[in-house]
């Protein structure tokens, strides 16, 4: 674990952002923090992370909009907590009264089993009276999370036994519609979470939180919470929405210091019904330095952020996706018929297939280049890759990359994909093999010195392009090509751009006075009835 970003709020927390496995994309926050008011000599409080992100997309916590890229393991969970004991060394675990560990900064630790096994080593590793681990969850639907509760209960009663663990579940809404709104995930129904309330609470146990941060019209029912859960091994409480980015974009923030009349007089009813209530307010000096849950402090994971909340819009409002991909396809063609020229480019050519610029920094939805579309032709750069290679004609993969020759570049567009970088790279599920890779520094392929000398040691005359972007790369090493000579197909619907009218536009281009437009399966079609270049050379053998 590397520490590559620290801030201290003076009589409030230490914030840290940790690089784990020496990997840039591999960021986590966790927080050396304490309650306002009360010393950290009486009650210590760590925030710890279970995961790159999250999976659970709640409309109101900026790690889920970072997406979700992973597990902790258990040694790096342990490793958070054992770096905020060394950062205060004034501080003795050993005697400490109450050292409570927050599994809540960033992840679902339900569906990461390892937490499980952290639980287990932290009991032996620090074998203290004062420590106290606190499970945060919304209790998400599925056989893993089924399994996780189950041990948890063992986890406790032989480690945590005597009220020295907590669990919280999120529940955000007393209606279903409401609950699903926020976290949209299938979860456990409230008499699920009631049940196991039954089997998890024994004797001398802590209460288990239900826990209301509310929006505006969210919906809370006293009565609900009366009717299903005994005050005997719930407790409550209602927190506001904290104004994350993402709440801001949903329109949830919902911000009090003292609880809304409505709020206040819910807790009331719970309280003359025998629940403890606690009414947790926002506290402005929280707000400002991201503590609270829901936030992230880092300037990189808050652009990070950022970037994942744009790129997911972008997503939806996508030209092209999965459903509609063939229907656009034939209107592509349709739309450039006047253009499409009609070659018999596929007699006594030796065809290999070019794939551009289909790496991560466009694939990526973390990248600030993300192109949307380019996901949605995956499938079809990927069938003609396997029927390239199951035909034994030659794949040639050109990667897009920034260097100091390519000023020119660099000034046009503002975001690049450093040579050798995670998004250089081509995206792992197109298998490309790293003697096919050749990278480029401006838009057209054919630059690329390497490239053309090894299209011409194989002796290919003729190309199927793929890729992205249609207008920009795609179009450049068609056109590159065209002036070398080399004959050219290009795959409407395994070439992608920003929007529909650049890649028509591209397109219509190509097909005036360039390439061959053609679709995937025709593409395939043409080419079996071509023999390959192995079997070619045999023939010619022959003669």
């Amino acid at each position: 674990m590397k520490i590559i970003e620290y801030r201290h709020a003076p009589g409030l927390a230490g914030l840290f952002l940790a690089q784990m496995r020496n990997d840039p994309r591999c960021l986590i926050e966790f927080v050396d923090t304490l309650e306002p008011g009360v010393k950290k000599t009486a009650k210590w409080v760590m925030m710890i992370s279970t995961q790159f992100g999250c999976a659970m997309g709640c409309r109101l916590c900026d790690a889920g909009s970072l997406g979700y890229f992973g597990n902790l393991s258990a040694s790096e969970m342990l490793e958070q907590i054992q770096w905020i004991i060394r950062h205060n060394p004034a501080l003795n675990p050993g005697v400490h009264p109450k050292i409570k560990i927050h599994w809540a900064r960033m992840g679902e630790p339900s569906l990461n089993r390892e937490v499980l096994e952290a639980l287990k080593r932290l009991r032996k590793e620090l074998p203290y009276a004062g420590i106290m681990p606190s499970l945060s969850t919304i209790a998400p639907q599925s056989p893993l999370t089924g399994a996780f509760f189950d041990e948890l209960i063992e986890i406790k009663n032989e480690y945590f036994n005597a009220g020295r663990l907590q669990l919280q579940f999120s529940i955000h809404s007393t209606d279903d519609a409401g609950r699903l709104q926020v976290s949209p995930v299938r979860k456990w129904s409230l008499e699920e979470i009631a049940s196991y309330g039954k089997r998890f609470v024994d004797k001398g146990d802590r209460k288990i939180t239900l826990n209301f941060p509310l929006s505006k019209g969210q919906i809370v029912d006293e009565t609900v919470i009366i009717k299903n859960f005994s005050p005997k091994l719930f407790l409550v409480k209602f927190t506001p929405v904290n104004p994350t980015a993402t709440a801001a974009l949903n329109g949830v923030a919902f911000c009090w210091q003292e609880p809304p009349p409505a709020i206040a007089q819910k807790a009331q009813n719970l309280k003359r019904s025998g629940f403890n209530v606690i009414i947790s307010p926002s506290l402005p000096e929280e707000i400002k330095e991201s503590t609270s849950c829901g936030q992230l402090w880092s300037g990189k994971l808050r652009r990070q952020t950022q970037t994942m909340i744009e790129n997911r819009k972008r997503d939806e409002a996508c030209y092209v996706n999965h459903e509609n991909l063939r229907e656009k396809t034939v209107s592509w063609l349709s739309k450039i018929h006047q253009s499409r020229r009609h070659v018999k480019l596929c007699r006594d050519r030796t065809w290999g297939l070019l794939i551009v610029d289909m790496q991560n920094f466009f694939l990526d939805p973390r990248s600030p280049a993300f192109l949307p579309a380019s996901r949605t032709i995956m499938p079809n750069v990927w069938r003609l890759a396997e029927n390239f290679k199951k035909s034994a004609r030659p794949i040639f993969w050109a990667a897009h990359t920034h260097s100091g020759e390519a000023r020119l570049m660099s000034a046009w567009w503002r975001h690049q994909a450093p040579s050798s970088s995670y998004w250089s790279q081509i995206a792992k599920p197109l298998e490309a093999s790293p003697g096919q890779i050749f990278e480029k520094y401006s838009y057209g392929a054919l630059s690329s010195p390497d490239l053309t000398r090894a299209i011409k040691a194989a002796g290919v005359d003729a190309l199927v392009i793929a890729g992205v972007m249609t207008n920009l790369c795609v179009e450049s090493t068609a056109r590159q090509a065209f002036d070398s000579n080399i004959a050219t197909i290009i795959a409407a619907d395994a070439a992608a751009a920003m929007t529909e009218k650049f890649h028509l536009a591209g397109l219509q281009n190509l097909a005036l006075g360039f390439s061959l437009i053609e679709d995937t399966l025709t593409i395939i079609k043409r080419l079996r009835q071509e023999p390959p270049l192995e079997k070619k050379i045999r023939m010619a053998g022959q003669v």
